[in-house]
């Protein structure tokens, strides 16, 4: 069963804890704080506070607001998050084809190159 985060000043935005798993869908833009999404899941919802969190999904057309979501979760090391999945939306994979041979390829080192980030 679902249990929505509490979630505040987020536009539109879902996020769920599923077994120990975050997903976040259809994630567009936070507020101009300059909060996180996943991070403002992570400090402000009470049924994380003491949990491990497993994984952390994001889907999203947003491909700059990723990379920050995602990078800044390494500043938090106490939450002991194993590992990240990147779901973009097929708008998003248009722009990356600019950079990467692939859409795979270019989530590939986006990857690595955030578990290179939480190892330094």
């Amino acid at each position: 069963m679902m249990q929505p985060l509490g979630i505040k000043n987020i536009i539109k935005a879902n996020a769920f804890n599923i077994r120990n798993t975050i997903t976040v869908e259809n994630a567009t833009r936070v507020t101009d704080t300059g909060a996180t999404l996943i991070e403002h899941v992570l400090a402000t919802d009470n049924v994380l506070k003491d949990h491990r969190i497993l994984n952390v999904k994001v889907n999203t057309t947003c491909e700059t607001t990723i990379r920050q979501r995602i990078t800044k979760l390494k500043l938090d090391k106490n939450k002991m998050i194993e590992s990240i999945e990147v779901e973009m939306l097929q708008r998003e994979r248009t722009t990356f084809s600019r950079n990467c041979r692939s859409y795979k390829q270019c989530e590939k080192r986006m990857l690595q190159r955030i578990f290179v980030e939480n190892q330094s």
